[in-house]
């Protein structure tokens, strides 16, 4: 794990959240978990400001895929 923080479900929280990982490196990529759902937002906005190929990749919760 490279670091944690906390960041609103809003316009300024997805910018805030983009500013603090680009603070740790290049971002290329993000994993998003719930790009159906809770996720959509977030996932829509990484989309229009991470520039290179297939920025999201779906992240599945675990304990949600049945064994």
């Amino acid at each position: 794990m490279i670091g944690t923080e906390v960041f609103l479900a809003t316009a300024a929280g997805y910018r805030e959240l983009l500013e603090w990982a680009r603070g740790l490196g290049g971002v290329r990529r993000a994993g998003v978990e719930g790009t159906g759902s809770f996720g959509a937002a977030l996932s829509r906005y990484l989309e229009r400001r991470i520039k290179e190929g297939k920025t999201r990749l779906d992240v599945v919760r675990c304990g949600s895929i049945e064994q």
